[in-house]
């Protein structure tokens, strides 16, 4: 993916500078998951698509549904800096359609007149490779269509990565049958999603194909190893309520009319056999409400596929393999993308042994 540009220079000598290789239009397409952050905590995720504009000419890129808006922006690459930039523009209008809203960066939104020429030469900037896009910080203002006014709709910015999924899951939803008394399997459902280890904890992007991140606990007895999800931990936060994440307490009306803040319990996946599997029984995703529920979601089931095995105690289960050889060695970047040759980076190398059982563990190549 990259050569080496020399440049010489008459005081400095020569230094080499590294350049890319446009992604071709299959890498670019995997970059489908946004994560935003605010001050480097997480906000909110969306499914979206990048495409070149024209793929004889890919300078030009189109990341559709930005922000899960359902709408598009365009950024440019500069592919020998391996950088993007986007002028501030246009991404549909409010509720009334008396306002533009557009998409800039935070020093544009801090001025008072979009007709300022600092505005009109601001640019959002970020970077891009294979493993990636990231979006310095940027906002959302409401522009009058006069515009002789700023107002910033969010008080604080937000950083934007643009990744590979790296997880599938896969879930039986439960629904109401037609007496409205107990939930029935529905319908099974799968999707690709995004996952981060933070040391021993998972983190899940997109469960429930929402725009959730729920933090898992990995919890070891007696060599065997869960990961739980505390009931009060917010998942999810829209404009009217904050979800939540639990077991389902049964499959009739009066144990989910039951369920409290007070009385949820923790939802604990089965015990890990396959460092690459993490599953769960029945769940629940639920608003507590004062006077009632809200619940959004039920499911009997969910399994999570993860492309780059877990790393368990020592072996992945939690076995000691000092003394296992491995039948198959494999090497996958900080996306969970496989790399046939790791080099110049961090990678995580997963050794498979003869019994099943993987060992992952980073290595900096």
């Amino acid at each position: 993916m990259k050569k080496s540009l020399l440049f010489a220079f008459a005081m400095c000598g020569a230094m080499t500078i590294n350049a890319m290789e446009p992604l071709t239009p299959e890498q670019l397409s995997k970059l489908s998951v946004q994560l935003n952050t605010i001050d480097g905590e997480y906000s909110s995720n969306a499914t979206i698509g990048a495409e070149y504009t024209d793929e004889s000419n890919p300078t030009t890129i189109k990341i559709q549904n930005f922000n899960n808006s359902g709408l598009a922006i365009t950024v440019f690459a500069n592919w020998e800096t391996g950088t993007l930039s986007a002028a501030p523009q246009t991404m549909g209008y409010d509720s009334d359609y008396v306002n533009m809203l557009m998409v800039v960066n935070e020093a544009a939104a801090n001025l008072s007149n979009p007709m300022d020429k600092e505005f009109q030469n601001s640019r959002i900037t970020g970077t891009i490779s294979e493993n990636g896009i990231s979006l310095d910080p940027w906002t959302i203002i409401s522009v009058p269509m006069s515009f002789s006014s700023i107002t910033k709709l969010y008080d604080k910015p937000f950083t934007s990565k643009f990744v590979i999924p790296n997880a599938s899951m896969t879930q039986e939803r439960y629904d109401w049958d037609l007496d409205w008394e107990n939930l029935e399997i529905l319908a099974t459902q799968e999707f690709r999603i995004y996952t981060e280890v933070d040391g021993t904890d998972l983190i899940i992007y997109g469960w429930d194909d929402m725009e959730s991140c729920a933090k898992f606990t990995q919890n070891v007895d007696n060599n065997t190893y869960t990961y739980s999800i505390e009931p009060s931990n917010l998942i999810y936060k829209d404009k009217k309520r904050d979800w939540y994440l639990c077991a389902l307490p049964g499959t009739t009306w009066d144990d989910i009319d039951g369920l409290k803040a007070d009385n949820a319990t923790a939802l604990i996946s089965n015990p890990i056999v396959n460092a690459s599997e993490v599953t769960f029984n029945k769940w629940i995703v639920v608003n507590f409400g004062k006077d009632y529920n809200n619940e959004r979601s039920f499911g009997a089931s969910a399994k999570i596929v993860l492309d780059t095995p877990l790393q368990l105690g020592t072996s992945g289960i939690g076995e000691n393999v000092a003394d296992k050889q491995a039948v198959k060695v494999a090497y996958y970047n900080l996306n969970g993308v496989e790399t046939a040759n790791p080099a110049n980076g961090i990678f995580v190398k997963v050794s498979t042994f003869a019994d099943g059982t993987a060992k992952a563990e980073k290595v900096v190549k």
